[in-house]
């Protein structure tokens, strides 16, 4: 299915008192058409309207939202837009009114053919996608500059979500909230047939409510301490950042600091190798104490006397037995015989015996040496080592921090401070995370593990009680099943789009090596911590074309300034790109975005540029189609009142 947008229409909004913009040429509709709109017009206005029709927002404005539209320089009570979309060969019509009275928003729309008979007082789109028109979806192909940032920043899930929606894999989640609600209706159907008190049921089940409580804000806490913990550790690095570029200013000094830091990290790992050293060392005590050593040597001895094992072996008195006369010179006869081999079974047998012979070349061995004494004399003089590299490192960061004055003290303590607050942000994280069933600091308030736990011995009562114990053990049958489709399609897509993406990235962006590594939640960079405003831009255009590459479903493409920040070979690949995924592109753009990105397509006669001035003498803004007025324009004007 393809969707095309056929045309915008304006009533008394704000600075238009009466607009129509249309996408089509004759009966056909145009592929890329580019806007430019003077200041205070009403771009932003117009992304903030399709956005709230398109995902039904709209209905849920507040007063103050919907009264922030009323024209100023007319008296209206209403206001209206309307957007006219094409899905394969079928006409929609989408209306938003607006009441400037009692601050109230309606969405409708009409599946009729022109302005607006039969209208039905709900957001009507065709049955196949139906689903995909909400918020999560829509602000994809509705697209602006601080929805593509969010796609690098590592507080933010933006990459993930995008291929969750895009892909429909949200469909997964509502299996599992479907699943969770099928088990609590039967549970609830059942309770008049359960072996249970309704009030031991009703108990149970306060008590597992109050543990979902405790799961759901555990996990908003994990959340926030992560982004908190990403922001720290940010900020950290900025101020180690400033640290560096002062003490880059005391050469000699900054070197002897760099050297003593190498001398301790290689002073640390002959430690560490030390005390492997002396731990194995220590598992033989006949080097711990010459006593041991005198001790273990004599047993050793006292068993060669005896010649131990061998002489009392079961295999001797077996051999014995077998023989005529006994090794004492005693006739041995049939009783004699059935004694020796009756006993033999209390002596040692042959595994007994290898054990023994293993135990006593041991302890023919255990000569007693100093190897521990020098052991623990080479770790004394390297912990000595260490301690007086630490020193000397702590005087030279004095050193720098003086000599850096005031602004290097700040910034020192101010790093302290954070690294503080990062490692109380990481032991919170910690416990409230962690797997770790011998640690005494958990429990089911404060770890999500035993709160989960707690909360399935809950699940595992009340099925019980209700008599659907087979119930529940095919929801989490189906639970685990959905999960691990999940987690499968995710790391298939995931495969195939960093691949598509970097290819995209590459010929987009040539003046630098940048390459998507992995998608975990945000887009993670190959050797990279971040990238510049115009490359961020580039990425995000490059990954979300690609989301969109291979969908049976076409939609349009609604951008805002997507390339104001971009050098010009940026501009030009973009240009190339986006049309190739979208089967219609609606830009929005600045003066300075005409250069080396709408230019590219004036040759293109499947493209249009569309001029709209506010004039300060005239209650509604001039359009013009002329693409030498649109090439040729500059924006002067001012700031007006509104926030577009």
């Amino acid at each position: 299915m393809k969707m095309t947008i056929l045309e915008l229409s304006y009533g008394n909004i704000r600075k238009i008192n009466d607009l129509i913009i249309s996408f089509e040429k004759g009966s056909k509709p145009i592929k890329n058409t580019f806007i430019m709109m003077s200041n205070g017009t009403g771009k932003t206005t117009t992304m903030e309207l399709i956005k709230g029709i398109f995902d039904g927002t709209a209905n849920n404005w507040s007063t103050t939202k919907v009264k922030s539209y009323k024209p100023i320089a007319n008296e209206a009570v209403y206001g209206n837009f309307s957007i006219k979309v094409k899905f394969d060969e079928k006409i929609y019509k989408y209306f938003l009114d607006l009441n400037y009275e009692t601050g109230v928003a309606n969405v409708s729309s009409s599946t009729t053919a022109e302005s607006g008979g039969g209208k039905e007082n709900q957001r009507h789109f065709p049955m196949e996608v139906q689903d995909l028109f909400n918020e999560n979806f829509v602000r994809r192909f509705v697209f602006d500059g601080e929805q593509a940032t969010k796609v690098l920043d590592n507080t933010s899930n933006e990459a993930e979500e995008a291929i969750k929606y895009l892909y429909g894999l949200d469909a997964f989640d509502s299996m599992l909230t479907e699943n969770d609600k099928i088990l609590q209706e039967f549970q609830l159907k059942n309770d008049a047939g359960s072996k249970g008190t309704d009030q031991s049921l009703t108990n149970i089940r306060t008590r597992k409510k109050k543990v979902d409580e405790i799961i759901t804000l555990l996990e908003v806490q994990a959340r926030d301490k992560k982004v908190e913990l990403g922001k720290k550790t940010s900020e950290k690095e900025t101020v180690e950042s400033k640290i560096i570029e002062i003490n880059k200013n005391f050469t000699e000094l900054n070197s002897e600091k760099n050297n003593i830091e190498k001398a301790k990290e290689s002073c640390r790992a002959e430690i560490e190798l030390c005390i492997n050293e002396l731990i194995t060392n220590m598992r033989s005590p006949y080097l711990v104490s010459q006593v041991f050593s005198k001790s273990m040597l004599e047993l050793a001895a006292n068993m060669t006397k005896l010649k131990l094992p061998k002489t009392i072996s079961r295999e001797f008195f077996r051999e014995l037995a077998n023989d005529q006369v006994c090794i004492c010179g005693r006739h041995i006869g049939v009783e004699e015989k059935q004694a020796i081999l009756d006993n033999a079974d209390t002596y040692l047998g042959e595994d007994q015996q290898f054990i023994l012979n293993s135990i006593k070349s041991s302890l023919v061995n255990s000569e007693y040496s100093d190897t521990l004494v020098v052991g623990f004399e080479k770790m004394k003089k390297l912990l000595i080592k260490e301690n007086s590299l630490e020193t000397r490192l702590r005087n030279v960061n004095a050193k720098l921090e003086k000599e850096g004055g005031e602004e290097a003290s700040a910034l020192n303590k101010q790093k302290e401070q954070i690294v503080i607050d990062i490692q109380d942000l990481t032991n919170n994280l910690e416990i409230i995370q962690s797997n770790n069933d011998f640690d005494q600091r958990l429990n089911d308030q404060n770890n999500l593990k035993k709160a989960r736990a707690e909360q399935k011995k809950y699940e595992e009562k009340i099925a019980a009680i209700t008599q659907t114990n087979n119930n529940l053990k095919r929801k989490n049958k189906f639970e685990t099943y959905i999960k691990d489709l999940t987690k499968l399609t995710n790391i298939g897509l995931k495969k195939d789009i960093i691949k598509k993406a970097n290819e995209k990235i590459s010929s987009v962006i040539t003046d630098d090596f940048i390459e998507i590594e992995a998608i975990e939640k945000y887009i993670k960079l190959k050797s990279k911590g971040g990238a510049s405003v115009g490359q961020t831009l580039s990425i995000a255009f490059c990954y979300i074309c690609t989301l969109f590459e291979d969908s049976e479903l076409k939609f349009p493409f609604v951008i805002d300034s997507p390339v104001n920040s971009m050098d010009k070979e940026k501009r030009r690949a973009v240009a190339d790109i986006i049309p190739q995924i979208f089967n219609q592109m609606i830009c929005f753009v600045m003066s300075t975005e005409v250069k080396d990105f709408a230019e590219r397509f004036y040759s293109r006669e499947d493209s249009q540029f569309i001029t709209i001035e506010s004039k300060s003498d005239s209650v509604n803004p001039t359009v013009n189609y002329d693409i030498e007025y649109f090439d040729s324009y500059q924006d002067e004007t001012e700031v007006v009142e509104y926030a577009f």
